[in-house]
């Protein structure tokens, strides 16, 4: 079992994403250039093992999606079925030996939905919405 403790000393800027009540967002982390084999996640709270929502380790759990494009160093966290409780403080946290690294993120939700267009979607607007999403367009 690994236990993560969060030092905020070693958090590098802060992200601010806005999403939509019932939507999905996608926060995306950087790193620097070696950091390309490590592990990266998403948590929430002091990152403790259970705060832990996804790791780069598995790409789908629950609600989270993850990819890592180790070329431009981004990390991407999917959110999706976005609800007023996912508002708040989130870290994209690189694990290495001694004190991870970790970005703050801020996550602002506003009610209602986007206008997306209803007619002329594609296959990647179905991944992108999610199926779900995708029928309460209609």
């Amino acid at each position: 079992m690994r236990v993560k403790f969060l030092c905020v000393t070693s958090a590098v800027g802060v992200i601010h994403v806005t999403g939509y009540v019932g939507s999905i967002v996608k926060v995306s982390c950087s790193y620097d250039e070696g950091y390309e084999s490590y592990e990266k996640y998403l948590c929430k709270n002091d990152c403790g093992d259970s705060d832990v929502l996804i790791t780069t380790s598995e790409s789908w759990k629950n609600k989270y999606r993850i990819n890592d494009d180790k070329t431009a160093r981004i990390f991407t966290t999917t959110i999706s079925d976005l609800h007023s409780e996912d508002a708040g403080k989130y870290w994209c946290g690189v694990t290495r030996t001694g004190k991870d690294i970790y970005t703050e993120v801020k996550l602002k939700l506003v009610p209602g939905m986007p206008n997306y267009p209803r007619t002329g979607l594609t296959i990647s607007d179905y991944k992108s919405y999610g199926m779900i999403n995708f029928i309460r367009k209609l």
